[in-house]
C-alpha cells in the first residue's frame, strides 16, 4: 500500500509513479539498467537480502507469498491489480484469507479479492505459456507479455499504451484489454509519457 491517508499523495490524470524493488542508480553496477533513484516509492522487506534506500519512501507490507523477499517475475508470470478494500487493509485480510495446501502437503494463505473492489488490472503471461487467465473477463479479457524465451525478456517491459496527448496531460487506453491497451515487450521508460 502507498503510505498516507489516500491523499498525501495525489497522482495526478496524466500523471505515475514509480514504484521499485531498490531505489538506486543501478547503471552503476550495469550501464544497461535504469536509474530508479528517483522512484516515488520502494516496497522493502525487512529481510537482510533486501536493501532499504532511506531517501524513499517504503510502501507498506501487509502481505507476501515469499518468506525472504519478494520479486516481480522477469518474465510476467504474475498479474496484478491495483485495489481499494471496502474497509481498512487489516480488516480486508481478515475476511477474505483463503487456505490452501500444496502438492507437497504445505499450507499456504492466500486472499481473494472481489471484483468490485478492483480499480484496474493487467493479466500478465508469455506467448508460449499461456493457459488460462487469473482475473475475469470483466477486469481484463486479453493478456499482455514482456518477453518469450530466454533472451527477450531482459530489459524490456509492458508499458500502458498512450490514447491522446490532450495539451500535455496524457490520456491512456484502458479498454479493460490488455491485448490492445499494451505495448508488450517494450524497453522501459520510467516518468516518459509518450
Amino acid at each position: 500500500t502507498i503510505p498516507g491517508n489516500g491523499t498525501t499523495y495525489p497522482v495526478q490524470p496524466g500523471q505515475s509513479v514509480v514504484i521499485a524493488d531498490v531505489a538506486i542508480d543501478h547503471r552503476v553496477d550495469n550501464a544497461n539498467s535504469f536509474d530508479l533513484s528517483k522512484a516515488d516509492f520502494e516496497w522493502y522487506d525487512n529481510n537482510k537480502l533486501d536493501v532499504d534506500v532511506p531517501e524513499v519512501a517504503n510502501m507498506i507490507k501487509s502481505f507476501s507469498y515469499s518468506a525472504s523477499i519478494w520479486t516481480p517475475h522477469n518474465r510476467g508470470f504474475n498479474s496484478y491489480v491495483i485495489f481499494r478494500p471496502e474497509s481498512g487493509m487489516e480488516a480486508f485480510l481478515e475476511a477474505n484469507r483463503v487456505e490452501r495446501v500444496t502438492a507437497s502437503g504445505t499450507v499456504v494463505y492466500r486472499y481473494q479479492i472481489a471484483d468490485q473492489y478492483i480499480l484496474d488490472a493487467v493479466e500478465l503471461g508469455t506467448p508460449t505459456d499461456f493457459k488460462s487467465k487469473a482475473l475475469s473477463a470483466a477486469l481484463d479479457l486479453g493478456y499482455t507479455h514482456s518477453g518469450d524465451g530466454d533472451d527477450a525478456r531482459y530489459g524490456k517491459c509492458v508499458r500502458r499504451k498512450v490514447l491522446l496527448n490532450q495539451n500535455g496531460r496524457v490520456v491512456y487506453q484502458d479498454t479493460n484489454n490488455s491485448e490492445v491497451d499494451f505495448l508488450p515487450t517494450v524497453d522501459p521508460q520510467p516518468k516518459q509519457f509518450n
